[in-house]
C-alpha cells in the first residue's frame, strides 16, 4: 500500500491507542479518515487535529 488518494477509511476505536495508529498510517497513505470513538470525544478530536496536519480529510463520528 503506497497510496490511498481518493479512499476514505472507517477506522473504529480511531480515538486513541492501536486504532490511531492505523488512522494515522492510513493518513500518511493520503486516505481521508472517518474517526470513530465512543468514550473520549476530546481525544477523538486531537486525532482528527492530527490527521488533518497530513493534509487529509478527517471527521469524528461518535458510536453510540
Amino acid at each position: 500500500m503506497t497510496n490511498l488518494r481518493n479512499k476514505v477509511a472507517l477506522i473504529t476505536g480511531s480515538g486513541r491507542g492501536i486504532g490511531k495508529a492505523i488512522a494515522e498510517r492510513y493518513a500518511s497513505l493520503v486516505a481521508d479518515i472517518v474517526v470513530n470513538y465512543t468514550n473520549d470525544k476530546a481525544a477523538a478530536e486531537a486525532t482528527v487535529s492530527d490527521l488533518q496536519a497530513h493534509g487529509v480529510k478527517a471527521k469524528r463520528m461518535v458510536e453510540e
